[in-house]
């Protein structure tokens, strides 16, 4: 058997049964379920499943015959790095290193448990097999050539937020942007490689772009607080709205003032903070990319601007028809721009997704 194949073998047959029947960590006493994990190798694939009786591991099971409520698909590189301690699992899944059958968000909030009992017990994968593992990909190099990029924070509830600015090396900004970013429940951060690239691609248009970073982290929504985060009925706990607010009002009193106006674009979970910022923030220009339809509530019929919604044909998070149907609850002058062939992610994506963005921005 193959080097890796061999140590993603033992983490379920003689790594992980050291642990069974002990509570794995803190938050995981009330989780009863089947978790299965599909790795696949460059020979072979193995099938593993974990049965969770309220937070103990009580079976282990091999095969693919197990029907797990929810199974995660990762090639054996991913799965070492993340077993191991070397990539959390949150930055994998924000990557498309990681694949989510069954049911999306309760996939989401294991994950995020699954990671604490990760970083607690790494897998010694190097040391026990000889393995030489690499460190996650880094992020592609992009272009930066005809645009300035600046760090800065902004203060909001009493905490400091990243800033990062980008906006042309010469001439005046016509156009203010603040860009939102995902969750950190999906590694989010102030530098997510999505928002990054159109945020060049909006300064090498004309543009003062915006991105901010949350000033709560994954570990906020860990435990028993990511059942209130993902609970659809719970319109009070807007983690990341004051952020959001403070960074809109921050770059309001920045100069340019273009004739340009300012614009608003949120992301995954940013474009669901966005729709509650419509309450306060008034921004001329809307875009909403790859929102996730079924966590939105009446916000979503809040926009009274012209919007984009913009999202990829091959969306895990929602389907097209889905989309579809909210394009009918958008206002006059707005449109939906779904990308052949992009995920919830944009991967390989970026030209056509900052193509439809520049012109929903530009256009009169």
């Amino acid at each position: 058997m193959h080097g890796e194949s061999e140590a993603v073998r033992r983490y379920f047959t003689h790594f992980l049964p050291q642990y069974a029947g002990k509570q794995w960590v803190e938050g995981l006493a009330a989780v009863s379920a089947l978790i299965g994990f599909r790795v696949d190798g460059p020979d072979s694939t193995q099938a593993w499943a974990i049965r969770l009786e309220k937070g103990c591991v009580t079976e282990i099971l091999p095969g693919s015959d197990s029907r797990p409520e929810v199974s995660y698909q990762v090639s054996e590189e991913t799965f070492l790095q993340v077993s191991g301690g070397t990539l959390r699992a949150e930055e994998a899944f924000l990557r498309g290193r990681v694949k989510i059958q069954g049911g999306l968000l309760k996939g989401l909030k294991l994950a995020a448990l699954l990671q604490k009992f990760f970083r607690d017990h790494p897998y010694p994968v190097a040391a026990l097999h000889q393995i030489d593992m690499r460190e996650g990909r880094p992020a592609p190099e992009l272009d930066t050539a005809g645009v300035v990029e600046e760090i800065g924070a902004v203060e909001a509830s009493g905490r400091s937020i990243p800033l990062r600015l980008v906006y042309p090396e010469r001439g005046a900004a016509e156009r203010k942007i603040l860009l939102a970013p995902p969750h950190p429940l999906l590694g989010a951060t102030v530098d997510n490689p999505t928002l990054r690239s159109l945020s060049l691609d909006l300064a090498r248009a004309g543009m003062f772009a915006a991105r901010f970073g949350y000033s709560f982290d994954a570990a906020t929504t860990e435990a028993g607080a990511v059942e209130t985060f993902w609970n659809t009925s719970d319109t009070l706990n807007r983690l990341g709205l004051p952020d959001l607010l403070a960074a809109w009002d921050w770059l309001a009193e920045q100069p340019p003032r273009g004739s340009g106006g300012m614009a608003l674009i949120g992301y995954s979970y940013g474009a669901q903070l966005a729709l509650w910022a419509l309450d306060r923030a008034a921004p001329e220009r809307f875009v909403l990319m790859a929102p996730v339809v079924s966590q939105l509530g009446p916000e979503r019929l809040s926009a009274k601007v012209p919007t984009l919604l913009v999202h990829g044909d091959g969306d895990f998070a929602t389907a097209s028809h889905e989309f579809a149907a909210m394009e009918k609850d958008l206002p006059p002058g707005s449109r939906r721009a779904e990308l052949r062939g992009a995920d919830h992610f944009f991967q390989g994506c970026g030209d056509s997704l900052s193509k439809a963005i520049l012109q929903h921005l530009t256009e009169r």
